[in-house]
């Protein structure tokens, strides 16, 4: 980022999935489709992961000397948003972060919004310096066995099994479910709970289990 706050008008960044290539987005923010030159970047990402973009909730940037205030930017169109207006906000500053030929590791993250639009998508853009990925091993910024295309795939049909959804959202009305602990009843009761997880193993050794031994 220069000085004066500008920033190029185009730019090329790679990004991957821990068992894919790099692959290139490019980024015109000259292009006037959208009011606000973050959606451009959303929608972007969106293809990448071949999800509906207002199916993405924001998209973070994991990386150095940027702080936290700055290193997000909110859909403003997303499904999330619609229904807490009150966030919507506009970060003009996100892509002064993002130059040319950076390169980042995608973390998509299953989220959850309410019973009536149970889940979505957040994205974090991994910085390839700052995530020091191993070839054999996960590292504290970046989970190699979790973000593969597969368990990517996976998430996306938990957000879109119409099946699913309505089991979920009827269960908010099952006393078995109710308490301070409901969510977390009912996505074990469904078995996606682990589908939340962060990372599959590191500084997890006294993780609780989180199904009985016995349970089908």
């Amino acid at each position: 980022m220069s000085e004066n706050g500008d920033y190029p008008s185009e730019v090329t960044i790679k990004v991957r999935l821990s068992d894919e290539d790099y692959q290139d987005i490019h980024i015109d923010w000259s292009d006037e489709s959208h009011e606000h030159k973050q959606q451009l970047f959303i929608e972007k990402i969106a293809s990448f992961i071949g999800i509906a973009a207002d199916y993405i909730r924001f998209i973070a940037l994991d990386m150095p000397n940027i702080s936290v205030i700055d290193n997000h930017i909110f859909n403003i169109e997303s499904h999330y948003i619609r229904r807490r207006p009150s966030l919507r906000v506009v970060n003009d500053i996100f892509m002064q972060f993002i130059n040319d030929g950076d390169s980042f590791f995608i973390c998509p993250l299953l989220g959850l919004i309410d019973p009536e639009f149970p889940f979505d998508l957040c994205i974090v853009l991994v910085a390839s310096e700052r995530a020091g990925i191993q070839p054999t091993e996960c590292t504290p910024s970046y989970c190699k066995i979790l973000n593969t295309r597969a368990l990517l795939n996976r998430k996306k049909a938990i957000i879109f099994n119409s099946e699913l959804l309505s089991k979920v959202k009827a269960a908010f009305t099952e006393e078995r479910f109710q308490g301070q602990n409901q969510w977390l009843n009912i996505l074990l009761y469904f078995n996606i709970l682990q589908h939340f997880n962060t990372c599959c193993r590191y500084n997890r050794m006294r993780q609780k289990r989180l199904y009985l031994p016995n349970r089908g």
